[in-house]
């Protein structure tokens, strides 16, 4: 974590901004059925709207549950059942653009940032605001890592019922983002409308993984936007 933020306090002084970090903020909006939120003790409670927490914390859905968290950047995920996902790192730069409750009402973000999601299993669907080119936004899983700017996406992680294969899919209706396969060093673009799936076999962790493009077929997706 330290060596990320370090990172995006270099690219802060390339582009002239001198300004003091601040942990990131996350609101519970709407909540349906059984939903966890863990720190990093181990210490659980049940995650309710309003509640506000930090990186550090995972969130964990029930079968059926469901949760809606709105970023201090102006993100919002949508949490979907079975899902459990880690808030490794969410930090920005101090503005007075950040109000508490407020945060749905950003256009674009109020200031530069870090957030860096491990997406453990399950889905996530993400709507991020205009990024700010010095900001970093990454979701990954066990598979590959999601890089997000202003973006309408989908990413699920899940054990291929048939082949057995670890299964990184990401769906994008709006936007540009890119998928790196932890295998491999070069990311690979994904356009609006395009769905990417990445397989590795744990039987040969060093070859390359596989990698399909295709049209987006998330009906969920669609429906948000259309």
């Amino acid at each position: 974590m330290r060596i990320i933020q370090a990172i995006f306090l270099l690219a802060l002084s390339v582009v002239g901004v001198q300004a003091a970090l601040v942990k990131g903020t996350i609101e519970v909006g709407k909540v349906v059925g059984q939903v966890a939120l863990r720190d990093g003790a181990g210490r659980t409670a049940n995650l309710t709207t309003g509640l506000t927490f930090g990186e550090g914390h995972f969130v964990e859905t029930a079968a059926g549950s469901t949760a809606e968290l709105i970023l201090s950047n102006g993100a919002t995920l949508l949490i979907s059942p079975e899902t459990k996902i880690e808030f490794k790192v969410f930090s920005q730069v101090a503005s007075n653009q950040i109000v508490a409750g407020k945060f749905r009402e950003l256009s674009a973000e109020p200031s530069p940032s870090v957030v860096q999601i491990e997406l453990h299993r399950g889905k996530i669907t993400g709507e991020a605001r205009k990024l700010n080119p010095s900001s970093q936004f990454t979701v990954k899983s066990p598979v590959a890592v999601t890089r997000v700017r202003g973006t309408i996406w989908v990413d699920e992680f899940y054990i291929d019922s048939v082949t057995g294969k670890p299964t990184h899919t990401t769906t994008v209706q709006r936007g540009n983002v890119e998928v790196r396969p932890l295998s491999q060093d070069d990311p690979i673009p994904v356009a609006p409308k395009t769905n990417i799936i990445v397989t590795l076999d744990p039987s040969k962790p060093l070859e390359k993984a596989g990698i399909t493009l295709g049209p987006a077929v998330d009906t969920y997706i669609n429906n948000l936007v259309n």
